[in-house]
């Protein structure tokens, strides 16, 4: 057996008992999340992590940059506060 082979059955088992999806590519994104966070640019993290398609390191760090956005994001409107049925708005 390959060491790629219990390298995986290893991983399904950490899975399994943890119930933390844990194989190859959650490695990866995680890799390239970690060094997002930490400031590094996409070709940065390409070369760091062997990737040689930059579309994969911004796929993988997609979803850091959604978070980061939304902390600058202020809602033009508070949709929270009742609004009075009988006010009409003027511009």
């Amino acid at each position: 057996m390959s060491y790629l082979h219990n390298l995986a059955k290893m991983l399904k088992k950490v899975e399994k008992k943890t119930g933390i999806k844990c194989n190859p590519r959650s490695f990866r994104r995680t890799f390239a999340m970690t060094l997002r966070a930490r400031g590094l640019g996409a070709l940065a993290i390409m070369d760091l992590g062997g990737w040689e398609d930059i579309r994969m390191v911004l796929r993988y760090t997609r979803a850091y940059d959604k978070r980061q956005s939304k902390k600058f994001y202020k809602p033009i409107i508070d949709t929270n506060s009742e609004v009075d049925s009988g006010a009409t708005m003027s511009f």
